[in-house]
């Protein structure tokens, strides 16, 4: 479960790869059109990864489905190289699909 019980995110480690970013940049449209970004916020693996208010700036109730998982996107990249790693698994645990889609863009 992502945080909830924390006010902070945990500082990024180090900021995350250019190579990273650009995966998810070739990725984005599909993972924009086809990710729950709250099942992906409730699967994340660090639960510390965001603070309460990148959570609430990505579950908030005005945001349609697709604009949900372009915040949680854009946010990402800002939570350090550890960041890109988490989230990877966590797709690969909620959305196999677009696992292999990130995996497929690495190469």
């Amino acid at each position: 479960m992502a945080a909830g019980t924390q006010s902070a995110a945990t500082p990024p480690d180090e900021p995350m790869d250019d190579i990273h970013r650009a995966i998810l940049r070739t990725c984005r449209q599909k993972l924009v059109r086809d990710m729950d970004a709250e099942l992906v916020l409730r699967n994340m693996a660090d639960p510390h990864l965001f603070s309460e208010d990148d959570e609430d700036q990505i579950k908030t109730n005005r945001l349609t489905p697709r604009q949900k998982s372009e915040t949680l996107l854009d946010i990402l990249p800002t939570k350090g190289s550890k960041a890109y790693e988490i989230f990877k698994e966590t797709i690969r645990k909620v959305h196999l699909p677009l696992h292999y889609t990130i995996v497929q863009a690495g190469k």
